[in-house]
């Protein structure tokens, strides 16, 4: 079952809650934020409670490795932060349940923040990995030259 019908089907039971964390060098500390709308305590660290949304990515073959998020924009120093430098931010995703914080049931690590957008409300963007599919599997070229007995 998807997460997000499992996080509704959960809900009065004992309800999946998302977190963020939002790192950049401009940003210290890293913003940390709770989807469900109050603060949360995770592994030490509290996550506010500010509304925030994540539509996830495609999943499949040709599916592209990205996500967006959006963030409501209450704080003009993110703002400030993230579009005054050339460094992308980095996010990463957490899942927990409510009933223990502290352990992760599934994390999303390492996104970077790009094709970044906002207005006085929220804030836009898109979450990407680096897409291995068109990465050189080595750095090497096997010419005549370089292996002659493979010619």
């Amino acid at each position: 079952m998807p997460l997000d019908r499992e996080a509704r089907a959960r809900e009065g039971a004992d309800p999946i809650i998302a977190l963020a964390i939002v790192s950049h060098p401009n940003l210290d500390p890293p913003v940390r934020v709770a989807a469900n709308g109050e603060d949360v305590e995770s592994n030490g660290e509290t996550f506010f409670g500010w509304p925030w949304q994540l539509k996830r990515p495609d999943e499949g073959e040709d599916a592209a490795n990205e996500a967006e998020v959006t963030i409501d924009n209450i704080d003009p120093a993110i703002v400030t932060a993230l579009i005054g430098s050339i460094v992308k931010p980095e996010i990463t995703i957490q899942l927990i349940l409510a009933s223990s914080p502290d352990d992760v049931e599934q994390e999303l690590a390492s996104f970077k923040l790009t094709d970044i957008r906002f207005d006085g409300l929220w804030i836009k963007g898109t979450l990407s990995l680096p897409d291995l599919r068109v990465a050189p599997v080595c750095c090497k070229s096997f010419t005549p030259s370089v292996t002659p007995g493979v010619f």
